[in-house]
């Protein structure tokens, strides 16, 4: 086998530094199932997450001062004196 031949099949190093001959390494698919998978196994982390921004959401409503804003306008009417 020839030196180009053998650097197709090596994998990427593990600590993220480029393979050595610099061509890029074919990445994996990924499947759907395989995401959700994923989303399955950090759902505790996933709802506990959404749970204290929650809490700190309705925590920051009740802390802040309220403010009450009002808009109006006045239009005045035009008296015709029927000449």
């Amino acid at each position: 086998m020839s030196d180009g031949e053998q650097g197709q099949n090596q994998q990427p190093p593990s600590n993220g530094a480029p393979p050595p001959n610099g061509r890029p390494v074919p990445e994996e698919e990924i499947s759907l199932l395989d995401i959700l998978l994923v989303v399955a196994r950090q759902k505790h982390l996933i709802i506990g997450a959404v749970v204290i921004f929650a809490v700190f959401g309705v925590f920051y409503a009740l802390v802040q001062p309220h403010e009450y804003t009002a808009e109006a306008e006045v239009v005045r009417e035009i008296e015709w004196n029927g000449n």
